[in-house]
């Protein structure tokens, strides 16, 4: 990354989301797993960004984007609920 640039690698984003989610005595099989399925998320958004890139609307592509975005909120609001 750049200086002064403040945006997390993945691999910055995964270490906060271990920390905040798997206990410090889990099992690396669990952590493992995990990863995987960690960076195939963030792989699956670079490439839904390099779809929305050749989106000449840009209000498509905002509108892309928050639509992602909400879809994630759901997801966390249904998984807190016990429904995901």
């Amino acid at each position: 990354m750049s200086a002064g640039c403040d945006v997390k690698t993945v691999a910055q984003r995964w270490d906060d989301f271990e920390r905040r989610v798997i206990a410090p005595d889990g099992l690396t099989i669990q952590s493992s797993g995990m990863r995987v399925a960690f960076y195939a998320g963030a792989k699956a958004m670079l490439d839904a960004g390099l779809e929305i890139a050749e989106i000449a609307d840009d209000q498509r592509c905002v509108a892309l984007l928050e639509s992602f975005h909400q879809e994630c909120r759901e997801f966390g609001a249904q998984q807190r609920a016990g429904n995901a």
